[in-house]
């Protein structure tokens, strides 16, 4: 009897479990809660989603994805589960960017329904759920659920660096007011470590400028003008400001960004706030490099004296660049990198500069004296473009073997649909060009695209890409002649904000004003001509509202990220070196929060070192 029963209510069961998959091969809204028990062992980071596959089709399906960041991409394999609710599968996705799902048979048909091919979902969220479920009739259907926004947390850090920002500037103008009223003592510095800073300004020309705002200069004085003997000289507070921006931004960015997409660098073309700091600091350094060897000039150094002093500096440079790849394994040591980059353009600028500029002026009272910046250095011009002609040139006709003439993608097995697998195709030119001269072991191994194209390596900072790094330099120079040449404030600005909108113009010209479209795209990695053409436009911008704000108006000092641009080589080295190190970080765990909080105090860290050094008047000089 006991028998019985139980083969009654065992046969009851399995009716009512196969009545009730029946129903759900109809019913979507049978599917479980359970979703995947395979989920449960997925580790997710700050940025990923959690993707699950359920089949309740006849046979296997798989479903590939393609991300919108990926240019020309084919398809990865995300999942694939067999027949039945028991046999889904679940992976991460990453939520930065929307994606697109190919979901295919056991015969690789593409099945149709809502999850075509034209498909993009773009509301998954991190930490989410996205349920793909695949019926019999070879329908699909797709929901998201759960998840986090992530920006709550950046949106709190920007209105507490905007009041901290608001709160200096009250202080520092109440201060300025009291100090005209001579009811209260000054904060600045003394006179003597004016003085001192002076001094390091003239023997580290490369990193300061000896400029006032306003001051007249005779036509036949050298390009420098003199001040008056009642003026103090001042420095170019707009200039040091612009560094230190840029420094506390690429020390956020290398410190992890907060994890955000946008404070990483571009996978391949387009722009994001990480790949315009290192640009900026090109710019930056060609616009040092013009006022610091007219400044020589007007000292009456020879230029052969210069020339010894910008290749010590050069050296230097390089070394510190070779040095920080913080590597003892001489086989795959990496031979370019920032440092080097930098050190190649001043270089360049400086040797073109000591060849052909004039010592003084002596166009002031000719027809073209309003664009004498230009008139007064035309070879150098000449050769600034002779630079852009050979890149043109060794970009679009050198041959790369197996590869096409002209190729300016990543490759890789998944780029251009995966008919560059070879890796050979990386960059075109600049990619072989590197591979040939240094080899695949001394480049960098881990380039962006690395892992979204699946690339192999390449060097950003490799050789092609100096030509239009030291044409980049060459226009920071032009914009350090500007500041030299007229003498009033508005001519000043209506030249840079002229240059800014010209270049900025061109560059987006080049591009088609599209992340992928164009003549050139704008790229980073290959430092392409229409990217240092914007990046020569945003620098001539930035400069001129700096300028008008902070050395004309006074309206900001530059406080607190100024003090950062003062002493720009320890700051940069010290957070390369440090920057594995607690407190400047840890081992954060995955929460947008604690990343956040880890970029940030690692970078105000470097912030407070640097204003403390200016108290002391400490600043390192090569």
């Amino acid at each position: 009897l006991i028998t019985s029963t139980c083969n009654k209510m065992a046969s009851t069961s399995r009716l009512f479990v196969l009545l009730v998959a029946i129903s759900c091969l109809s019913e979507s809204d049978c599917v479980t809660s359970s979703v995947c028990s395979a989920k449960k062992s997925i580790r997710l980071r700050v940025n990923e989603a959690i993707f699950c596959l359920v089949n309740y089709e006849t046979s296997e399906v798989r479903v590939n994805i393609t991300y919108s960041n990926c240019y020309r991409c084919r398809g990865r394999l995300l999942v694939s589960a067999f027949y039945g609710p028991e046999n889904c599968s679940c992976s991460s996705i990453v939520t930065d960017h929307s994606f697109r799902l190919f979901v295919r048979g056991s015969g690789g048909e593409l099945l149709n329904g809502s999850c075509a091919p034209n498909k993009l979902l773009t509301e998954t969220q991190p930490k989410g759920l996205v349920t793909l479920t695949v019926y019999r009739n070879g329908t699909c259907s797709a929901k998201v659920g759960g998840g986090k926004w992530r920006y709550i947390p950046l949106i709190g850090l920007f209105c507490l660096l905007a009041a901290v920002a608001f709160a200096w500037s009250m202080v520092q103008f109440a201060i300025r007011r009291l100090k005209r009223s001579g009811r209260t003592p000054s904060f600045e510095p003394d006179d003597s470590v004016t003085r001192n800073v002076e001094t390091q300004k003239e023997n580290d020309p490369a990193t300061y400028g000896s400029l006032q705002t306003g001051q007249i200069r005779d036509e036949r004085q050298p390009l420098v003008p003199v001040p008056a003997p009642s003026q103090q000289r001042q420095r170019l507070r707009s200039l040091d400001t612009f560094r230190g921006l840029s420094l506390v931004i690429m020390i956020f960015v290398n410190y992890g960004g907060g994890g955000y997409w946008f404070f990483q660098h571009s996978k391949w073309n387009g722009l994001t706030v990480a790949d315009l700091v290192f640009p900026w600091f090109v710019f930056i350094l060609g616009t040092s490099a013009a006022i610091s060897l007219n400044s020589l000039d007007r000292r009456g150094v020879s230029r052969w004296k210069v020339l010894v002093k910008v290749i010590r500096r050069f050296i230097i440079l390089f070394g510190l660049g070779l040095f920080l790849n913080r590597t003892n394994v001489l086989p795959t040591y990496r031979i370019p990198g920032v440092l080097q980059r930098l050190a190649v353009s001043y270089l360049s600028v400086s040797i073109t500069h000591l060849a052909f500029a004039p010592k003084r002026d002596r166009n002031a009272d000719r027809v073209y004296a309003p664009i004498r910046e230009v008139v007064n250095h035309w070879i150098e011009w000449i050769i600034a473009f002779v630079f852009i002609i050979v890149w043109l040139l060794i970009t679009f006709l050198l041959p790369v073997p197996h590869c096409p003439t002209g190729y300016l993608y990543p490759g890789g097995d998944l780029g251009d649909y995966g008919n560059y697998r070879n890796h050979s195709c990386t960059g075109g030119a600049a990619g072989y060009i590197d591979r040939l001269i240094f080899s695949t072991d001394h480049i960098y191994q881990t380039p962006e695209c690395v892992h979204l194209y699946k690339t192999g390596p390449y060097d950003p900072e490799g050789l092609l890409g100096s030509l239009t790094s030291i044409f980049l330099a060459f226009l920071g120079q032009n914009a350090g002649r500007i500041l030299l040449v007229h003498r009033d404030d508005k001519r000043r600005l209506i030249r840079w904000i002229l240059w800014g909108i010209f270049w900025g113009a061109v560059g987006t010209g080049l591009c088609g004003g599209k992340q992928n479209g164009g003549l050139i795209p704008i790229n980073k990695s290959l430092w392409s001509l229409s990217f240092v053409s914007v990046m020569a436009g945003t620098g001539y911008i930035l400069l001129a509202m700096l300028y008008y704000v902070i050395d004309v108006k006074q309206l900001w000092m530059g406080g607190p990220v100024v003090f950062p641009g003062m002493n720009s080589i320890l700051v940069y080295v010290g957070h390369e070196m440090a920057h594995k190190y607690f407190p400047f970080s840890w081992n954060a765990s995955q929460t947008q929060l604690e990343i956040l909080a880890q970029s940030s105090v690692g970078t105000v860290l470097w912030v407070i070192i640097a204003y403390y050094l200016f108290t002391i008047n400490f600043f390192v000089k090569i």
